[in-house]
């Protein structure tokens, strides 16, 4: 009830005295349900590049020519060719970067929850990728959870949650089965931003928990943005213990490195 007053007052205050764009600076012009205006929304595009098809990070030319490959064919960036990750594979809507990674991060550390829904959206379009690779059954959506009261929500939870509602209003959410609480962290761990890949397996190392018996699940892991990977393969492992037959990494938005921006960069 408090957050639809939020949301009511929030509607009204823009057709009183309009607001900018929080992620452009343009007007915003009526009163509309984000904090950002039609068009940065619009500039929310899928990934179109080739990708490790493990880890998705985005392949140069130069790495596709001497690329592993995994059994099924998919092209392997160099770290997964040399030690495949225990996930079956980690899904992103597209690069950590320009309005998406503006839009993420006024989502996440300015308490704009509205943003969940339009981010939420693109988050579905992935969970129906993976929807369509997975054979029968329910699919377990699990997002990376937090430690107690740490932020008033979690970011992952809301786009997990937003995204299977787009998918239920287009008939297409009959498989997922939201089971955020089936997954705890059990301590507190250190912003990983500033940390070294080294630093922040070690940072999550044995943060998680499991609750209940999830033996035989196919579990959606969610979380809004892919770095290292060094979450994902720590929840990764403690799900699998736990008796989960295999675990899709779905993020909104994944890093990519700095060698392959740049090389992007100068192809354009």
């Amino acid at each position: 009830m408090r957050s639809a007053w939020r949301h009511a007052a929030g509607a009204v205050a823009s057709v009183l005295a309009p607001s900018d764009c929080r992620a452009c600076g343009g007007p915003l012009l009526d009163a509309q349900r984000f904090a950002a205006c039609d068009r940065c929304v619009a500039l929310l595009r899928a990934e179109a590049a080739a990708l490790c098809g493990r880890c998705g990070e985005r392949l140069a030319v130069e790495d596709t020519a001497g690329a592993g490959f995994s059994r099924a064919g998919e092209v392997l960036c160099e770290g997964c060719a040399a030690e495949p990750p225990r996930f079956v594979r980690a899904s992103a809507f597209a690069a950590y970067d320009g309005t998406l990674r503006t839009l993420i991060r006024l989502h996440k550390f300015e308490g704009l929850e509205e943003l969940a829904a339009p981010l939420g959206t693109r988050l579905a379009t992935v969970l129906r990728r993976v929807a369509e690779d997975v054979e029968g059954g329910p699919l377990h959506v699990v997002a990376v959870p937090l430690f107690g009261n740490r932020r008033r929500y979690n970011q992952s939870v809301q786009l997990a949650d937003a995204a299977v509602r787009e998918l239920r209003r287009t008939g297409e959410a009959v498989r997922f089965v939201a089971n955020h609480g089936s997954l705890r962290r059990t301590r507190a761990t250190n912003s990983q931003s500033h940390l070294s890949p080294t630093q922040r397996k070690t940072n999550v190392r044995g943060a998680f928990a499991v609750r209940g018996d999830m033996t035989g699940w196919t579990i959606i892991l969610v979380d809004d943005v892919y770095t290292t990977g060094a979450t994902a393969a720590e929840c990764t492992r403690t799900l699998l213990a736990s008796g989960a037959a295999a675990v899709h990494v779905v993020t909104l938005a994944r890093t990519q490195p700095e060698r392959v921006e740049r090389w992007d960069a100068s192809a354009r």
